[in-house]
């Protein structure tokens, strides 16, 4: 199975006829093949290649796209039972994200028909898009589907794009395809009207609150263990056998030792880059060791990158990296080999995992007056910063009290034009930066860090052939880490404390007791440098330039020298590029007509 791709369109009322529509249905079903169901209910009309749960009853009839579970462990739902029914079409869908999980989006027809709401799981696993085309209402995976079949034009919202150059890791409801709004994860669009509505279901607040918290160390690492491993179950068995992007680090060895525990079949993937710092197959080899698992280990592969490629051009956001493609290629090529049926990783362990480096789980305890807990988590964080407990108390202090306990979104103005970095600054908003009464910067910066994780797990090439899993980041595992204390996940200095101690019993000490952490930024700068010129003349000469938000002069002055271009400055801009070969590739099927 591909990425999951649908379209539907949610007409003014249920006896509505519209030649154009029935003209898309038929075009969207030869887009699709021959796996392609067609679905009528009231006034919801859809074409779907995803996985279709169903149910009718007397209330009305609910259509889930997508894998829906009804507890840990369990499989994926192939009917819904009819009390199930009735409960989420009373409550218009709220029931199912309280009682369910998985990677779904929900339709929920009621009012003999003339009601629909559509529903976004939490963890917002399969894609929702929403534009208005006249009168009516389409929902969509995608960009290319939207425009092929529901009108779309693909016109660039420029003043987004500026924003996403901003802040390219908060992903906001506004798209940066004009028009085209996402429906956030947790969030119900309600169509009662012409006019839809948004209002959120599930938030992350919910679990953060005070009176959620675990404070029991034994207790939330027990749960912990046991909401993983059932996760990854659930998700893995459909199928005989997946790929493991296995790094060696905590967070993929967490799922490889889940993967084990259950006796799935596995082959694990660690890619080296020819820099010691990117060399981590001495840790992939334990873990696989560990879990008897085979493991292939490849070189990161400069000839498998072509930075003019865009594997996001299909989405309303430019989230791909161009640099990724060595590992995309590498995972597909394995997975033919292998025969396996998914893609697996650890990401988003950090942002789960509470992996935070600044002093706000002390100002939680300052906050709450809690002195004793206070002057214990400063001692943990400057073990695990390597800095004095006065620095750390420090900065606590100036966090506690000389702010509000909400996150700020950071900005990167770095080779942006002279009139984004002295203008009227973007807005940066998002309904989970807006902190209720009692929460404290531990927990915001929690949220946050989970929320930096969205943009990195789409626009990947491996994504068109196989599902790609984040057990990780399955709602159960996130609510469950939500409700743990920021400053359980750094005792004694060790950073995703939590984690640690739920697997302790399954991870090699090597990887258990480890410290430091590699990547691929050796790479990332060959990959550069290779293209060096080239990119300059991508930048300054290209679609951006020419709409006036970069800085075309520090950019020429950056790419011309022959000084090597290392750090944050060498992923900046290659990021930049990223968002140029998004914007070529819309542009170009914008002028094409395709």
């Amino acid at each position: 199975m591909s990425r999951p791709r649908y379209i539907a369109w949610i007409l003014p009322h249920p006896g509505w006829q519209s030649p154009e529509i029935d003209d898309a249905i038929k075009r969207v079903q030869r887009l699709l093949g021959p796996d392609a169901r067609m679905i009528s209910s009231g006034r919801l009309r859809m074409v779907t290649g995803c996985p279709v749960v169903t149910s009718v009853t007397s209330e009305g009839e609910v259509v889930l796209l997508g894998q829906v579970f009804s507890g840990l462990g369990d499989t994926s739902l192939t009917t819904l039972k009819s009390s199930a029914c009735d409960a989420i079409l009373k409550s218009a869908g709220a029931s199912l994200v309280r009682d369910f999980w998985g990677g779904y989006v929900a339709f929920v027809v009621r009012g003999e028909g003339s009601e629909v709401s559509v529903i976004r799981d939490p963890s917002a696993g399969i894609p929702c898009y929403y534009h208005l085309q006249d009168r009516v209402t389409v929902i969509s995976s995608d960009i290319d589907i939207a425009s092929q079949c529901g009108e779309l034009p693909l016109d660039i919202d420029w003043e987004e794009l500026a924003a996403h150059l901003q802040a390219s890791q908060l992903r906001r409801a506004r798209t940066c395809i004009r028009g085209l709004t996402e429906l956030l994860g947790g969030e119900r669009l309600s169509i009662h009207a012409e006019r839809p509505a948004i209002d959120a279901l599930w938030s992350p607040w919910t679990f953060a609150a005070r009176e959620r918290q675990i404070i029991d160390e034994e207790q939330a690492a027990s749960l912990l263990r046991k909401t993983i491993v059932q996760c990854v179950r659930s998700l893995t068995l459909p199928y005989e056998h997946t790929v493991l992007t296995l790094s060696g680090g905590l967070d993929s060895s967490i799922v490889a030792a889940s993967l084990s525990t259950i006796g799935a079949r596995f082959t694990g993937l660690t890619m080296a880059t020819q820099e010691p710092l990117g060399d981590e197959r001495r840790y992939a080899q334990a873990m696989a060791r560990a879990c008897g698992a085979p493991l292939v280990e490849r070189f990161e592969d400069i000839d498998a990158v072509d930075l003019t490629l865009c594997d996001s051009a299909h989405l309303p956001r430019p989230i791909s990296h161009g640099f990724a493609q060595s590992i995309d290629r590498a995972c597909q090529q394995l997975a033919d080999e292998v025969g396996a049926g998914a893609y697996l990783g650890g990401g988003g362990g950090d942002n789960v995992f509470c992996y935070l480096l600044s002093a706000a789980p002390v100002a939680d305890h300052l906050r709450r007056a809690e002195l004793i807990g206070a002057l214990a988590t400063a001692r943990d964080l400057a073990r695990l910063g390597q800095t004095s407990v006065l620095h750390v108390l420090g900065k606590a202090m100036r966090r506690a009290w000389l702010r509000s306990p909400g996150f700020r979104w950071p900005r990167d103005l770095t080779f942006l034009s002279e009139r984004i970095r002295n203008g009227h600054p973007a807005r940066l908003d998002h309904p989970w930066l807006v902190a209720p009464r009692g929460a404290v910067p531990g927990k915001a910066g929690h949220i946050a860090s989970i929320m930096n994780i969205q943009n990195h797990l789409e626009g990947l090439a491996r994504e068109r052939d196989r599902p790609v899993l984040s057990p990780l980041l399955a709602q159960p595992v996130v609510e469950l880490c939500l409700r743990i204390p920021a400053s359980l996940w750094c005792r004694g200095g060790r950073d995703r404390w939590i984690a640690r101690r739920a697997f302790a019993d399954r991870l090699p000490p090597e990887i258990l007791d480890r410290r430091e952490k590699g990547g691929p930024d050796g790479f990332v700068v060959r990959v550069l440098e290779r293209d060096r010129r080239q990119i300059r003349d991508w930048l300054c000469q290209g679609e951006l330039a020419g709409r006036g938000l970069l800085d075309i002069e520090a950019l020429a002055v950056a790419l011309e020298g022959n000084a090597p271009l290392t750090g944050q400055a060498s992923l900046r801009i290659l990021k930049l590029l990223d968002v140029e070969m998004w914007a070529r590739s819309v542009l170009s099927r914008q002028q094409s007509g395709a």
